[in-house]
């Protein structure tokens, strides 16, 4: 997903696992990273922050709810005080087809 706040653009990916234990049965991770350009340097992506969320072994593995709760946690890291940011990457979220941007 794609968020551009100002002049500064951003990228949130999410990386989901299945397992199939008893402690959990699967985990969603949300790495928010900043992209960077100039003239005279290539692309440049800094990850600033993650998020990571499980399912647990008596919840029914659902994707969508893992993404916003790992973004939710990823958010809170990283802009704590920030509720206008937080917001954009929301609406952005929500913005998504088919959990593509």
């Amino acid at each position: 997903m794609k968020v551009e706040i100002n002049s500064d653009i951003y990228l949130v990916l999410w990386k989901h696992s299945r397992q199939s234990n008893h402690i959990s049965r699967g985990k969603t991770k949300c790495s928010i990273v900043k992209l960077y350009k100039d003239e005279n340097t290539p692309l440049v992506r800094l990850l600033i922050g993650t998020g990571e969320t499980y399912c647990s072994s008596k919840d029914s593995y659902n994707k969508d709810v893992g993404r916003k709760i790992s973004l939710t946690r990823a958010l809170q890291k990283i802009f704590p005080s920030n509720k206008e940011i937080r917001k954009a990457f929301w609406n952005a979220y929500y913005k998504m087809k088919n959990n593509k941007w």
